[in-house]
């Protein structure tokens, strides 16, 4: 395993280096958006790179990206805080709220099994893993057209580096997606008469390759 330059500082900036690299590698540069900013790495993966429509399970594509990943980390695990894995679903049917225990499993399934494989790489203190989960109800788009809804649809992996003071993942959703995405996407939820207190996982059900109850 390769080293990065000593300092804390060089090793986290070369860690995000070192990320994009492999994303090109990789040929997902259009399905990761990969940001820095102060004591950060914010990387949001879209629709799915890592599971398939209801499922739970990792592909085994998404393994292979997770491997490469896994291998541009690791040589900053010593400056690395922690690694937040945010599981995030879609409203399938933008006229019903998706059913709220398929939703907030199916996520947080998805956030776990992520954490797990990365854990089972054993590039970082387990301790500093760890895995949360939305449902749909931290939409960053609208519910109303399948391109929204696959922007929704996503898995983001938040890394801090130690030492960094902690901030809302608001803030981070400011940084990365625009200032008010969060606000927006949850007034757009309310319109589109989703239940901001309870979620579920439904697919887009006008892609056939998608069931009826995840995404």
């Amino acid at each position: 395993m390769d080293e990065y330059p000593e300092g804390d500082a060089d090793a986290f900036e070369e860690m995000f280096r070192a990320l994009i690299e492999a994303a090109n590698q990789l040929g997902i540069e259009n399905q990761v958006s990969i940001t820095q900013g102060d004591g950060y790495t914010f990387i949001s993966f879209k629709d799915k790179v890592f599971f398939d429509g209801d499922s739970p399970v990792l592909k085994e594509e998404g393994k292979t990206v997770l491997d490469a990943f896994a291998e541009a980390i690791a040589p900053a695990a010593d400056s690395v805080k922690q690694i937040e894995v945010l599981g995030h679903t879609s409203q399938g049917d933008p006229e019903i709220p998706n059913e709220v225990m398929t939703d907030r499993v199916l996520s947080a399934e998805r956030s776990a099994q992520i954490v797990a494989y990365l854990q089972g790489k054993d590039i970082i203190e387990p301790a500093k893993l760890v895995s949360m989960a939305f449902g749909q109800f931290r939409p960053i788009d609208t519910f109303q057209t399948s391109e929204g809804r696959a922007h929704n649809r996503r898995a983001e992996i938040l890394i801090t580096k130690d030492g960094t003071v902690e901030r809302s993942l608001s803030y981070y959703y400011e940084q990365v997606y625009g200032s008010g995405t969060f606000e927006e996407g949850m007034d757009a939820l309310k319109e589109e008469g989703g239940d901001t207190d309870a979620g579920d996982s439904a697919d887009d059900k006008q892609e056939p390759s998608e069931g009826k109850n995840g995404e």
